[in-house]
């Protein structure tokens, strides 16, 4: 007996052999056993990634849209902003207040000041010797244009390197020196005016060696500022063999400050104008001391000036020969105690002088002292290619030139740019070695400079 096999798989209720009728598996909904239709399976002949990706897809799109979308207006606010920045701001009506930027150090009117295209556009450069000075510089600026890779063309033959920015509220260039010295500062100054052509004021920064007074008395304090009114080159003359003479007149050696430059300073020194110089440089000088605290003004016991003989050596004979054989103020004493500082060496306070106006003698003024703020000193600075390290021969140059300050790169400056230094007083030019007022001074020579360049208002732009 053969049997038959269906060549349809499927079979059908009725006895249909493989035929699709209309009840059959193939077109019918599928029942249950009671033969109640079940619902069609909305899934069913679908993969699990045609299920998944529209699931997945459309957060992702919306996510991506949203980040373009951010990313754009980011763009747009930063056009904006150096738009604002760039390009003058409208002045205001009378019934309007000032435009002023927020930028985290004192508020700077900026409206009439556009941000430089050009290295013409620059103004005033800032010559330092040391990093310290120009970390403090730097500390002080509104804008560096360097932090915004904003830079400028140098000519060919400039060997400087430049810090580019904005301080109190105008385009400055600054640039330091590879060492200390009226050599290197020439050197700079030569270089610096090959690429910026239109420079009106050149500020010679920093910290220097100051006397202990003025032509007329007053005292002059670690911490003050000095302002250059005419300059003297103590390193320069003859040497015979008994004495070294200096050339006596000034203008065999450098040439009057130039009108802008001699009718600034002569600004500066007005009562209304020192009032408000004051007050800048404070103001900045706490911004940048309640930042870094390097800055703040060391104690009133630092602040010591020594005798002019008294010589800075090891008080511990026993150890050094060379030391316990200096007796008068022209011995030679060893390399190593002039590395050294007087509280290392123990250099005796007895030998200090009692000065006018001097509170470090008395406890109960202790805060008072502490308190006491920078003064400006407006006069005559010398510059030399030596370090003065010596009270008698400090004391007989200020006799003789009537000067206030000590110090190295003015000279090189002065006759190829105008120039105005401004130098802090960070030791009193003697033998006695003391690093603990460098931080400050370097920093309230910076503030000063600040204020001067706000003081400034150049030709063609309005005045606040």
């Amino acid at each position: 007996m053969v049997t038959r096999v269906n060549a349809n798989p499927v079979s059908s209720a009725n006895g249909t052999d493989g035929a699709a009728s209309p009840t059959s598996p193939v077109n019918a909904s599928p029942t249950n056993g009671t033969g109640a239709a079940v619902p069609p399976n909305k899934d069913h002949g679908l993969s699990k990634a045609a299920v998944l990706g529209p699931a997945i897809g459309i957060p992702l799109f919306f996510v991506f849209v949203c980040l373009a979308l951010y990313i754009h207006s980011r763009q747009r606010i930063n056009k904006i902003v150096r738009q604002i920045c760039r390009h003058r701001i409208e002045e205001p009506r009378s019934d309007e207040a000032p435009i002023m930027l927020d930028i985290g150090v004192p508020q700077i009117r900026t409206r009439d000041v556009p941000y430089p295209q050009h290295p013409d556009d620059f103004e005033i450069a800032i010559v330092c010797a040391l990093k310290l000075e120009r970390n403090a510089v730097v500390a002080l600026m509104e804008v560096n244009f360097n932090d915004q890779d904003i830079t400028f063309e140098k000519a060919i033959g400039d060997r400087n390197t430049y810090t580019t920015g904005m301080l109190g509220g105008k385009p400055v260039v600054l640039t330091g020196l590879r060492d200390m010295g009226n050599v290197n500062s020439a050197i700079a100054a030569s270089d610096l005016d090959k690429s910026f052509t239109k420079i009106k004021f050149c500020f010679v920064v920093g910290v220097a060696r100051g006397a202990p007074c003025t032509p007329d008395g007053t005292q002059i304090w670690l911490g003050d500022i000095v302002i250059s009114t005419a300059l003297v080159q103590y390193d320069f003359g003859r040497q015979y063999p008994d004495r070294f003479v200096r050339k006596g007149q000034i203008e065999s050696t450098f040439k009057r400050p130039q009108p802008e430059v001699a009718n600034h300073v002569e600004h500066l020194k007005g009562n209304d104008a020192m009032v408000r110089l004051t007050r800048k440089m404070n103001e900045s000088l706490d911004r940048l001391a309640s930042r870094t605290p390097r800055y703040a003004r060391p104690s009133c016991d630092s602040d010591r000036l020594f005798k002019p003989n008294y010589r800075h050596k090891h008080r511990d004979t026993y150890n050094c020969e060379e030391c316990h054989a200096c007796t008068e103020w022209d011995d030679s004493v060893c390399e190593e105690a002039y590395k050294m500082d007087c509280y290392e060496l123990g250099c005796d306070d007895g030998e200090t002088l009692r000065r006018r106006g001097s509170l470090a003698r008395r406890p109960e003024n202790r805060l008072e002292t502490e308190a006491r703020l920078p003064s400006i000193h407006f006069d005559r600075v010398a510059s030399g290619n030596a370090v003065m390290k010596s009270g008698i021969h400090r004391d007989r140059l200020i006799a003789q030139e009537k000067v206030i300050a000590f110090e190295m790169e003015g000279a090189g400056v002065w006759d190829q740019l105008p120039t105005i230094i401004v130098k802090s007083v960070c030791d009193y030019s003697d033998s006695h070695k003391n690093k603990a007022w460098q931080d400050f001074a370097a920093a309230t020579a910076a503030s000063c400079t600040k204020a001067i360049i706000e003081e400034w208002n150049p030709a063609g732009r309005r005045t606040a």
